[in-house]
C-alpha cells in the first residue's frame, strides 16, 4: 500500500539521518533505487549487535572508497543485498573487512575495476577466517612463483600437500613454523603437531575445492622398473575463479596497475 511505502521511505530516511548519517552519501550512491531496502532490513527489529556491526561495516567500506578515490556507483541488488545481509551479522573483524572490500570493488565504476560476480557473496559466506587467510597467502605465493605473474597465469603453479605446510604456516594458524616441507625432525619430535596441521590444511582444501577456488588433480605415476606401484601424487592449484575471487576481496587500489594489491583485510 502507498501508506506502507511512505513508512518504509520515512524509516530509511530516519536511519540514514540517524546512526548511519556519516555515510549518507555513500549509502545513497551504492543503493541507488534500492535505498528503501535498507529500511526494510534495518527497521524496528534491529538488535544492538547488528546495528554496531552495520555501522562498522559502512565505516570500513567508506575508508576503502576514499583511499581508492572512487565515486561509487549503484550496485546490483543480487550482489548488494547478500553483502549487506552477511556483513551485518559477521562477528569476525577480518572477515567483515573482506566484505567491505567486496562491496567497494562492486561499487567501483572505473573501466579497469575488478569484476565482482554475483556468486562471490555466496562463496564468501561459506568461508572461515582460516580459509580466507590460507587462500590469500596461496595467492601471494603463486604470484611469486608464477613464470608470468603479470599475465595472471597463477593457475599453472601447482603444489603437493606437503608444500602447503609453509603456506599454512604463513597464516599464523599452524602449530609449528614451516619454511619448507615438514622435516624428519618435525615428524620424529613433533608428530602430533604436524598431524594436527595436516588435518587443518586438508579441511581448508576441502572447503576451497568445494567452492571451486582451488582445483586438485591426480598426477600420473612415474614409470619405474620395479614391481611396486608408486603412490599417486595429488597436486593443487588456484582456479581462474579463485584468482578473480581473491582480487575482488582485496581493497581497491587507486592505481591502474592491480597486480600487487595488499593482502585481504
Amino acid at each position: 500500500m502507498a501508506d506502507d511505502a511512505e513508512l518504509i521511505k520515512a524509516g530509511t530516511q530516519g536511519l540514514v539521518e540517524g546512526f548511519l548519517k556519516p555515510y549518507h552519501d555513500l549509502i545513497l550512491s551504492i543503493f541507488g533505487p534500492a535505498a528503501d531496502e535498507l529500511g526494510l532490513m534495518l527497521k524496528d527489529g534491529v538488535k544492538e549487535f547488528r546495528r554496531r556491526r552495520t555501522l562498522r561495516f559502512f565505516g570500513r567500506t567508506s575508508e576503502r572508497v576514499q583511499i581508492a578515490r572512487i565515486e561509487p556507483r549503484a550496485v546490483p541488488l543480487k550482489i548488494l543485498l547478500p553483502i549487506l545481509e552477511n556483513a551485518s551479522i559477521e562477528e569476525n573483524d577480518d572477515l567483515q573487512d573482506v566484505w567491505a572490500s567486496l562491496l567497494a570493488n562492486a561499487a567501483d565504476p572505473r573501466p579497469d575495476s575488478l569484476k565482482v560476480l554475483p556468486s562471490f557473496p555466496n562463496i564468501l559466506k561459506e568461508l572461515t577466517s582460516a580459509d580466507v587467510k590460507f587462500l590469500d597467502v596461496l595467492y601471494r605465493r603463486s604470484s611469486e612463483l608464477s613464470p608470468r605473474p603479470k599475465s595472471g597465469d597463477l593457475e599453472s603453479v601447482t603444489y603437493e600437500l606437503e608444500d602447503l605446510f609453509a603456506t599454512y604456516s604463513q597464516t599464523g594458524l599452524a602449530n609449528r613454523s614451516y619454511y619448507i616441507r615438514p622435516s624428519a625432525e618435525d615428524l620424529s619430535l613433533h608428530l602430533d603437531e604436524v598431524r594436527g596441521d595436516k588435518q587443518s590444511i586438508q579441511v581448508i582444501l576441502d572447503s576451497l575445492i568445494r567452492q571451486r577456488l582451488i582445483s586438485s588433480m591426480i598426477a600420473p605415476p612415474e614409470i619405474t622398473m620395479g614391481y611396486t606401484q608408486p603412490p599417486l601424487k595429488v597436486t593443487y592449484s588456484l582456479t581462474h575463479l579463485g584468482v578473480m575471487f581473491v582480487k575482488a576481496c582485496q581493497p581497491p587500489s587507486q592505481d591502474e596497475e592491480k597486480e600487487l594489491e595488499p593482502p585481504l583485510q
